[in-house]
């Protein structure tokens, strides 16, 4: 089994299509890092809110894929979902864009199981909410829950230029998102067991 530590940038809030999609895989059991993936997806059609957030247009998506889909690319990673534990930043709205990909492929897809780092650290970092409609405290965005760990943003773009090969990134690019969920597991792993490997590395003195 395998644990994916996912992000993904897409066309629209709901329903729309992945434009970017982040992997870290690791072997569920022994926590042994396998390998960092990212995929650009052609895609038709991009709302102005989401263009906003992330800054990918529909013709940048095409250069960025050569012309592929998010159909193209599956068999790359397919081995990866089919036994999965899904971690990820609200995970649900990851899950359910990877499901409605899935879904236009003819494949009804569900992971093994679900982490999700943003309802974890909802009721332990306790932002207080505008209104209670969704409860006493507000959903934490990942840079609060960075924040509140003390992790270092500038350590973890280096980490994300290291492990995925690319420019210096940021919030809202999917491979930095990805990986500052990847190093805010393993620095609880290492609150929790007596380690400092991850807190040294990552955290501000």
């Amino acid at each position: 089994m395998y644990g994916i530590y996912l992000d993904t940038e897409t066309t629209s809030t709901s329903a729309g299509q992945i434009a970017e999609l982040s992997l870290i895989v690791e072997d569920y059991e022994t926590h042994q890092y396998i390998g960092a993936y990212n995929y650009f997806f052609k895609v038709d059609d991009m709302t102005d809110g989401a263009f906003k957030v992330h800054g990918f247009s529909k013709e940048m998506l095409e250069s960025l894929s050569d012309g592929k889909r998010f159909g193209d690319r599956y068999p790359e990673f397919k081995q990866y979902l089919d036994d999965a534990c899904l971690v990820a930043h609200n995970e649900a709205f990851d899950e359910s864009f990877l499901s409605m990909e899935l879904w236009r492929l003819g494949i009804s897809y569900s992971p093994k199981l679900r982490v999700c780092t943003m309802n974890y650290f909802k009721d332990i970092i306790k932002i207080p909410a505008r209104t209670m409609r969704y409860g006493r405290y507000k959903n934490p965005k990942l840079s609060e829950v960075l924040e509140y760990l003390h992790i270092d943003t500038a350590k973890v773009q280096e980490y994300t230029s290291t492990l995925f090969k690319c420019d210096s990134s940021s919030f809202h690019d999917s491979r930095f998102d990805t990986t500052a969920i990847y190093v805010i597991i393993n620095v609880l792993r290492d609150m929790n067991s007596g380690r400092t490997e991850w807190v040294q590395k990552f955290c501000k003195a």
